[in-house]
């Protein structure tokens, strides 16, 4: 299987160590204690453990306080995706690339469309006539079943 998505350089695993307020995650990179980024603002029940893996990215600005943005953990030995920005970015390199043959047959991807009062992650037409599509990350594992949302919430029922 190709790669869609290709991390920046200085990208780097390291191993959780814990979860602090929401958008703050203490790891060990090289042995160290470094605290990152995590933009995943839901609670990740069940995915995050002392001493599992993870994978970070750089920041982009040297000037931010934190050094690196969480990317992935890997809780039964399988990558998941808890960046929030991930499923949209991959959504249209799957367009892109063909890689979903349900996306084939769409020349046009309009990404964060609006549709009614809401905004969707994406709108595809073509031949085919439109395709709406939400993605996102899926952040609570139970028995290696990925399962979303990780907690109750009104804004999920749209």
């Amino acid at each position: 299987m190709q790669h869609l998505l290709k991390f920046p350089s200085g990208s780097r695993s390291a191993v959780f160590v814990a979860r602090e307020k929401r958008f703050l995650v203490h790891v060990f990179v090289d042995g160290r204690p470094v605290t990152v980024h995590t933009n995943n603002s839901g609670s990740m029940l069940g995915l995050l453990r002392p001493g599992m893996e993870v994978f970070l990215s750089p920041a982009a600005s040297p000037k931010r306080k934190l050094p690196y943005t969480l990317e992935l953990v890997r809780p039964c030995g399988e990558w998941v995706g808890v960046n929030t920005s991930t499923p949209n970015r991959l959504l249209k390199r799957m367009w892109e690339t063909a890689t979903v043959p349900e996306l084939s047959g769409y020349d046009r991807f309009l990404p964060e469309a609006v549709h009614g009062d809401s905004r969707l992650d994406a709108r595809l037409s073509g031949p085919r006539g439109e395709l709406w599509i939400e993605a996102k990350n899926v952040t609570m594992v139970e028995d290696r079943v990925a399962c979303f949302p990780d907690a109750v919430t009104t804004r999920g029922q749209k």
